[in-house]
């Protein structure tokens, strides 16, 4: 709970910079709350608690809303108010006779935790079905009439989020699109102050290394959000509005700074480690530059987060950022007398800054848009494909075995339903169910998360029971604890964005007032809550037995076929960024794929190594270190790549530079699809082929006379970095693979269609 608790209060301290993830979260939670708070008031007055469950079937109704397309929320919404309440009369017949109900947990657990290979809506549904499924069987209704209506009020509490979601307050406009887009431009303006903070210190081993994979990878997830909300936004509406298209250029904008940022940050390693007396002249302009390259990212996301009708606002920002661009001009200009030849890597940076400032103009509409948004829109703006039966069928089919993460989770998910439900109804625990809960929240698809999941859980549960217990114990009425809901509901959806530790103690204290507020054995405060401890423990503790001892997802099985998959990615950049036999670089719309490739291969093996970091270990895994080398030398690689494309077209002119350029891009190809089949188990050896001697003769000249060599000793120095890096992927590589057990087969991911 560390570092989100810092997060957290330095967010407090800072209210105007809460995030974009945690803005967009207001609207939703308080939705969330009133959807909660208003049935359980009404049950508190009617003395009713059949009334209460509308609400709380309301609130995780509210909790599986996967926004975006209506169609989409609709249907899973509505979906899970039906099957809440099959659940509730299928939990009463098997609340009269323990095998059946045990049966029960096990077939319904087992199939509500599959259907995650439908997507991230079905998996909310599901896991949402099973946390019912095992309180009704913890907590039968008497009667089969009171069951039926116990079913007709959960169908009443799923309608109720779908009516006060889609209908009664409605997801209002684009704001979370351009909150997330401000977010984004927020992100680029720290990579700005990351790179000016390392160009302005002294040079030290490894700075330059580690802004790829400490700086890049934020912005690449928040640029990814950013597209995702906007795809959202846009399949909601019919047409394309022209402030639609605006969002959608900064959008695009937002890509190619950051597309510029990770160019500069190779060429400004290379000046400031050469030491030549053009980078020592040019140093403060580049200080400069980058300032108010940060400075006016920042303007724009004011002028993104600001209300649409602040025009006093707005003129106040553009004219900040009228000085923070006129400043970069100036700043440029210095650069490019500083250069020591047109072609060095002093001027060549700083035509990356022009192209940087005339993008930051264009984002802050300080020039006239100069390019279309269509065949971005054709992109960002292609509606979701429907996922028709025979998709779904081919899906669940396919991922039906045993190699499968999804059928090896959902199995987990069967047995921990099953036992939990029969340990706490044999030895009649008073709110068994808890620890049923806890069991089916916990489990995970993989053992790093499952333990996260866990340590968070019961820190959580811990911390929001005392709270509990210490309101409880002066709350003098039920409609003091019935009114306290409501702030807990909110707080713990917001909390979402935070850390899920915070999430669940805010959860266990307005779900332990719910309890107490409809308790009928009349437990004391510290009795309750010290059920809900001893429950969670309990809980986790099967939770764990269950992921150590059936097919526990040990990471260094897909950290070495994640790793593969980004040096594939790098691969095709680099190998296109060097096929320009006409000198004529990517075009944008290739460009940008090949990088976001990157990007979300890279993030994705990231992920992977930072499930191997959380696995619970006496001792760090060994395969941390060489992976980590592995992974960043492949994300420097891809800005290399960048850098490549961005190189005038006189850098790869006559027959023997582009064939160098050939050259190269053909080692480049077998260097690293060999090192990705040693990866992924499908070749013999990960040893690198000899540079051809017409590269390495070239990288050599150039490093003798970087003065006379032009343009095409910038291509020459690219060339040679770039087989410094392959080089490092290489040596992590070998490393990671020595260092990780005789693997068994990677376990295949579960597949979406999405």
């Amino acid at each position: 709970m560390g570092k989100p608790l810092l997060s957290l209060l330095d967010r407090l301290r800072h209210p105007g910079r809460l995030p974009a993830s945690l803005q967009v979260q207001i609207v939703p939670a308080l939705r969330a709350g009133i959807a909660g708070v208003l049935p359980i008031l009404a049950g508190e007055l009617m003395g009713e608690p059949l009334v209460a469950g509308i609400g709380v079937v309301g609130f995780l109704g509210c909790l599986i809303d996967p926004g975006g397309e209506p169609q989409v929320r609709l249907k899973a919404m509505m979906s899970f108010a039906v099957l809440v309440a099959a659940v509730c009369l299928l939990a009463w017949a098997g609340s009269q006779w323990l095998p059946l109900g045990i049966g029960l947990a096990v077939v319904c657990g087992f199939a509500f935790s599959y259907v995650m290979v439908l997507g991230a809506a079905a998996t909310a549904v599901g896991l949402m079905l099973t946390v019912e499924l095992v309180v009704f069987l913890g907590q039968p209704l008497p009667g089969a009439g009171m069951v039926l209506l116990g079913a007709f009020f959960a169908f009443l509490g799923g309608l109720w989020a779908v009516v006060l979601t889609l209908v009664i307050w409605p997801n209002g406009g684009d704001t979370p699109a351009r909150g997330a887009l401000a977010e984004s431009w927020r992100a680029l303006a720290g990579l700005a102050e990351r790179m000016k903070s390392l160009h302005d210190a002294p040079p030290r081993p490894g700075g330059w290394e580690r802004i790829a994979p400490e700086g890049w990878a934020p912005v690449r997830a928040t640029l990814e959000t950013t597209r995702s909300r906007l795809a959202a936004v846009r399949r909601t509406r019919g047409g394309t509005s022209a402030r639609s298209r605006r969002v959608l250029l900064l959008l695009s904008d937002a890509e190619t700074v950051f597309r510029l940022l990770c160019a500069l940050c190779g060429s400004l390693e290379a000046i400031d480690r050469s030491g030549a007396a053009p980078a020592r002249a040019a140093a403060g302009a580049f200080s400069n530059a980058l300032r108010d390259i940060a400075e006016s990212c920042r303007i724009i996301a004011g002028l993104l987060d600001a209300p649409p009708r602040d025009l006093a606002g707005a003129r106040s920002r553009a004219a900040l950022l009228t000085a923070a661009l006129a400043g970069l001009d100036r700043s440029i200009g210095a650069l490019g007398h500083a250069g020591a030849t047109p072609d060095g890597p002093v001027a060549q940076a700083a035509l990356v800054m022009r192209e940087a400032a005339l993008c930051l103009a264009d984002a802050g509409r300080t020039t006239p848009a100069g390019h279309s948004a269509d065949a971005l829109a054709d992109v960002i703006w292609a509606p979701a494909d429907p996922l028709g039966l025979t998709a779904i069928g081919e899906t669940l089919k396919s991922n039906f075995t045993i190699r499968s993460v999804a059928f090896r989770h959902a199995v987990r998910v069967a047995l921990g339903a099953g036992l939990s439900v029969g340990l706490s109804q044999s030895s009649a625990l008073d709110h068994g169910y808890w620890m049923s809960v806890t069991t089916v929240i916990i489990l995970q698809p993989y053992t790093a998360t499952t333990w996260r999941r866990m340590l968070d859980r019961v820190a959580g549960t811990v911390a929001g029971s005392v709270a509990a217990a210490l309101l409880l114990a002066v709350l003098n009425t039920p409609l003091e604890i019935a009114v306290l809901i409501f702030p807990f509901l909110v707080v713990a959806m917001l909390l979402r964005a935070v850390g899920y530790a915070f999430y669940v103690l805010a959860m266990t204290v307005a779900f332990l007032l719910i309890a107490d507020l409809f308790a009928a054995n009349g437990l004391a405060p510290w009795s309750l809550s010290w059920l809900r401890i001893e429950s969670s423990f309990l809980g986790a503790a099967l939770a764990l037995v269950l992921c150590f001892s059936l097919w526990p997802n040990w990471e260094a099985r897909g950290l070495p076929n994640a790793i593969a998959a980004s040096l594939m990615a790098a691969r095709d950049f680099i190998t296109a960024a060097l096929a320009r036999p006409d000198g004529a670089a990517l075009d944008a719309r290739t460009r940008g794929g090949l990088q976001r490739a990157c990007g979300l291969a890279n993030n994705n093996a990231e992920t992977a190594l930072q499930r191997l970091i959380n696995e619970p270990r006496i001792v760090p895994s060994p395969a941390v270190e060489p992976a980590l080398a592995a992974i960043s030398a492949a994300r420097r690689l891809s800005g290399l790549a960048i850098e490549i494309d961005a190189l005038p077209a006189a850098a790869f002119a006559g027959p023997q530079n582009a064939a160098v350029a050939a050259s190269a891009a053909r080692w480049a190809d077998e260097a690293l699809a060999g090192l990705a089949a040693s990866l992924a188990g499908q070749g013999s050896s990960g040893a690198l082929p000899p540079l051809p001697q017409d590269v390495v003769a070239a990288c050599r000249h150039a490093a003798a006379d970087v003065a006379q060599a032009g343009a095409p000793g910038l291509l020459f120095a690219a060339l040679e970095r770039m087989e410094r890096q392959v080089s490092a992927i290489a040596g992590g590589a070998g490393d990671l693979l020595a260092a990780l057990p005789a693997a068994a087969p990677a376990t295949p991911a579960a597949r979406s269609p999405a």
